[in-house]
């Protein structure tokens, strides 16, 4: 039979106690905030009251996300009134909705050789939540598109779609279509 090695109670606290974030110095935090792109940043500084007095949220930081967004193609904000000035004026509006998509992973491709998971950084995105289509038709009608245009669409496309064996615009056609052979024979 194997044994099986266990720590006591005290050296098991211990070890607990050195695996906490917090209680790496502040050189290492400063290494590890550098490295993060702003949603990143902007969660942990607002994570922890210690965090905040020192994770940099600036100006830099922010243009510098803007311009992965554009390089991976991904939505930016659209409107000329995007605030730089502070995380609050920023993050209002579409700024605010990016991140949440972002937080969702939905933007992450989980298809082979597309973009992976763009919030862990892996090639494929395990934590993707596929909306259902009663999810994907509100987004859309609360994104502004007109409510007639919808209700247009899907009428033509119920028309479309619709088993019909006779009606007046295939009993059109077929006349047209004996018109024409009967022209074209003599």
């Amino acid at each position: 039979m194997k044994k099986h090695h266990s720590l006591s109670t005290p050296e098991a606290e211990n070890c607990t106690s050195k695996l906490n974030l917090l209680d790496l110095p502040q050189e290492i935090h400063l290494l590890i905030t550098s490295h993060l792109i702003y949603p990143d940043a902007l969660s942990l500084k607002h994570a922890n009251r210690y965090f905040y007095s020192f994770v940099y949220t600036g100006l830099h930081l922010k243009i510098e996300w803007l311009i992965q967004r554009r390089r991976l193609h991904l939505d930016c904000p659209s409107d000329s009134k995007c605030e730089l000035g502070s995380d609050l004026r920023f993050c209002r509006g579409s700024v605010a909705l990016l991140m949440k998509r972002r937080r969702e992973h939905q933007e992450c491709d989980s298809k082979p050789g597309g973009r992976g998971c763009l919030v862990l950084g892996r090639s494929i995105c395990l934590d993707k939540k596929h909306d259902n289509h009663l999810k994907v038709f509100w987004r859309y009608l609360r994104s502004g598109i007109p409510l007639w245009l919808v209700v247009v669409t899907i009428a033509l496309l119920a028309i479309v779609m619709a088993p019909t064996r006779i009606s007046p615009i295939t009993e059109n056609v077929d006349i047209l279509r004996k018109g024409w052979i009967s022209l074209m024979r003599n």
